[in-house]
């Protein structure tokens, strides 16, 4: 049975000599992620940046596509970021439909699809003060459901 993935990760690679003990490569940082590894660029007092970089590649990377319908295992996050990738840059005004996303994140960031019911959504909505504002973004998570 192979192992599981540890997934991305730093690891510091250690410096490289030639046969005569001449420095070839400086130890750098790199991301992992499987057999591949990427250079951060980073020497070993670098580590901030570094992670910066490991920050950014992990941006950078497509959300991972959910097979599974069972809205237990769905999260919210999820499915807003993949609307987010695939659907919000067509809109006529992205940046507004970005902005209403996130605070459904704020609210259901954390949760799965199977949390929400009517009564969560009302509770949404209380948190929000302004109805009109509420239902519009409550379509938005529906476009993006």
């Amino acid at each position: 049975m192979p192992r599981r993935s540890k997934g991305p990760r730093l690891w510091l690679q250690p410096a490289r000599k030639d046969g005569k003990g001449k420095l070839v490569e400086r130890a750098v940082w790199v991301i992992r992620e499987g057999s591949t590894k990427r250079s951060t660029g980073c020497g070993p007092g670098e580590i901030e940046q570094a992670r910066g970089a490991l920050r950014d590649y992990l941006n950078a990377k497509p959300t991972e596509r959910v097979r599974d319908g069972d809205p237990n295992a769905v999260a919210i996050a999820d499915v807003v970021a993949i609307y987010t990738e695939d659907e919000v840059i067509k809109h006529a005004r992205p940046k507004e439909t970005a902005a209403r996303l996130n605070r459904i994140l704020d609210f259901f960031g954390d949760k799965t699809l199977s949390y929400l019911n009517k009564k969560t959504c009302a509770d949404y909505a209380k948190t929000r003060g302004s109805d009109p504002s509420a239902r519009r973004e409550l379509e938005d998570l529906r476009a993006a459901v």
